[in-house]
């Protein structure tokens, strides 16, 4: 096999590798936006009456109907 061969499997190697890692850091990304959007591991929790107690508040607040 010829040193220019060589180079240019390395070089695909790289470039196959680099599409990769940039294909599994899209990846990434999505499955935090994705957790984030329904929830997430770090979203508050609240009971009904938390939830009830703050939208009455923000009524009082506002005077306008619910």
């Amino acid at each position: 096999m010829s040193a220019r061969n060589r180079i240019e499997g390395l070089r695909k190697q790289v470039d196959d590798m680099t599409e990769d890692q940039a294909v599994m850091a899209v990846s990434k990304i999505m499955d935090e936006l994705s957790a984030a959007a329904a929830g997430g591991t770090h979203a508050s929790t609240q009971t009904l009456s938390q939830l009830f107690a703050e939208t009455t508040a923000d009524h009082n607040q506002t005077g306008k109907d619910l």
